[in-house]
């Protein structure tokens, strides 16, 4: 039986099976390794991988804040910018 949408190609769900596959085959790999060869590689992956992670949300969220006025207090706001002003009701 021949996989894959009305024109042939390949479907989401044999992309997503597909990734799950090549997932599994990379963590059998790992498993099989002894035990300072496999911290060797999860660190020479995972450390650069959860820093760049950190940093991409770091600048999203410092986008996001600074969108909303809540920028990084210790940065001078530009000259002529005056915040807003919130009027308290008595």
């Amino acid at each position: 039986m021949a996989r894959g949408g009305p024109q042939g190609g390949l479907t989401t769900l044999d992309r997503v099976s597909g990734l799950g596959n090549w997932w599994d085959s990379v963590e059998l790999w790992v498993t099989g390794l002894p035990f300072v060869p496999q911290v060797v590689v999860v660190m020479v992956v995972l450390v650069p991988l959860a820093a760049g992670i950190a940093r991409l949300l770091d600048i999203v969220l410092a986008g996001a804040l600074r969108l909303i006025g809540r920028g990084d207090p210790s940065v001078e706001p530009e000259a002529g910018v005056v915040p807003e002003q919130l009027e308290v009701e008595n």
